[in-house]
């Protein structure tokens, strides 16, 4: 019964009988792509094997009629990931003419998702293949230089902590006692003095205690007591 079965799917072919036609079109997006770009990376917070970059968008096409623009950093096809040129390719070609194609795009930052059918590629522009190893090379030769340039942002970042460090350690006064402060400038002794205590505390002339004498004037003693412990002021 097995062998019968595709004896008869064979036979239905050669007698002309099958519903199914070959078909040789290509489907087209309508865009020339590159390997996105150190800027366009930037802008939308992405390393370089992530995507492909619109360079152009050619009128009448799939990519125009969904709004994709020049620019746009697309990620994602009918939930297949883009990391290659070769790889949007193959997902438009089994999308197929006619077939709805989403595709996910990155444009400054912002997450989009654009959908349109695709139509087939125009018999006046060459198909040609894509030099995968020359795009491998280049996204290498940018991962190298992503590389280079955070680290020497690490770099220039640990050595302004070192001198803001070293600047605040030098910035900070030694504290003295009184005595060291007394064979100091005046200039230099208030900064490495303890913190200064400053009490007021009223006092009158009245014979008795707890009150003002009326018409009698009333009198304000402040002293700085600097490193002693501060007595009961009158």
């Amino acid at each position: 019964m097995r062998l019968i079965l595709p004896l008869l799917c064979v036979a239905s072919l050669i007698a002309g009988e099958s519903d199914y036609e070959q078909f040789d079109a290509r489907a087209m997006l309508g865009i020339n792509m590159t390997p996105p770009s150190s800027s366009t990376q930037a802008a939308n917070g992405t390393e370089p094997t992530v995507g492909v970059e619109t360079q152009q968008v050619y009128p009448g096409t799939a990519a125009e009629r969904m709004g994709l623009q020049t620019g746009d950093l697309i990620i994602g096809v009918n939930g297949g990931d883009i990391s290659s040129m070769n790889d949007l390719r193959n997902e438009v070609a089994l999308t197929g003419v006619g077939g709805q194609a989403t595709v996910e795009v990155m444009r400054n930052g912002q997450k989009m998702v654009l959908s349109e059918s695709l139509g087939e590629w125009p018999k006046d522009i060459p198909y040609t293949p894509i030099d995968e190893a020359a795009e491998r090379r280049f996204r290498d030769w940018q991962s190298r230089r992503l590389d280079r340039t955070q680290q020497a942002v690490a770099n220039l970042k640990k050595q302004i902590e070192d001198l803001e460090r070293r600047t605040n350690d030098q910035s900070k006064p030694a504290v003295a006692s009184p005595a060291e402060a007394m064979a100091l400038p005046a200039s230099q002794a208030l900064s490495v003095l303890p913190a200064f205590r400053l009490h007021l505390r009223q006092s009158h002339d009245a014979a008795d205690s707890g009150s003002v004498v009326a018409g009698r004037q009333v009198a304000w003693d402040a002293r700085v007591l600097i490193g002693t412990a501060a007595p009961v002021i009158f």
